[in-house]
């Protein structure tokens, strides 16, 4: 997917979120508390006004699709972002729908008609990380997206090799979030979800200290 595509895709899902948004608006009663969160098993436990809860998504999805455009612009080694198109869109993309669907169970549940999206955020997420993790060795060095540490960004071959690392490992965290949402598919145990998820942040950025120090000249770094 290159970076022309990707923009057509982000925008077009942060206008129909807006769209959306605008339309549940004029539907429901004046002073309405809408949900925004929402439990493992899909029912809302946290609310807000309407027009906070309808248009925050909508509003993150619009500075995400101008950050994509803006930042290889005005980035040290944007010209890498360019150059990582395919891997720079499909995140962008993975990242816009991820936003869309939760907005979709928002409106639904303003509209009293709960899509319960939430129950299914396991296999959501084990999607995202599992696309994620098939183009992140393609992420060129940059300052904006991958895995930022002092140690990826101070050299190129750490950078290169971490990122081997973490899209190997995110590719079977994705798939273990996965079968945990087919294993139980009301309510997968939230402590699962947060280690799976806290080994998939943390694991990348211990990978690259360690490939910084056993790095050919890592002293004199």
């Amino acid at each position: 997917m290159n970076t022309r595509i990707a923009g057509w895709i982000t925008g077009a899902l942060a206008l129909v979120s807006v769209a959306a948004a605008a339309w549940t608006l004029t539907v429901v009663p004046p002073g309405a508390r809408v949900p925004i969160h929402f439990a493992l098993d899909g029912r809302p436990n946290g609310r807000a006004p309407a027009a906070v809860g309808l248009l925050i998504i909508p509003a993150i999805a619009a500075v995400l699709w101008a950050a994509r455009l803006i930042l290889p612009r005005i980035t040290p080694r944007g010209d890498n972002l360019d150059r990582s198109g395919v891997a720079y869109g499909t995140v962008w993309v993975a990242v816009a729908t991820v936003l869309a669907l939760a907005q979709a169970d928002i409106v639904a549940a303003a509209l009293g008609r709960p899509l319960q999206l939430a129950a299914a955020l396991p296999a959501t997420l084990g999607l995202m990380f599992l696309v994620i993790g098939n183009v992140m060795p393609k992420l060129r060095w940059n300052y904006v997206m991958g895995v930022r540490t002092p140690w990826t960004l101070a050299d190129e071959w750490v950078w290169d090799r971490t990122h081997r690392f973490a899209g190997w490992l995110w590719v079977v965290g994705g798939l273990a979030l996965i079968a945990a949402a087919v294993a139980a598919p009301r309510a997968p145990h939230p402590g699962f979800l947060a280690g799976i998820i806290g080994l998939l942040a943390v694991s990348p950025m211990v990978k690259s200290y360690l490939l910084w120090r056993e790095r050919p000249g890592a002293v004199s770094h």
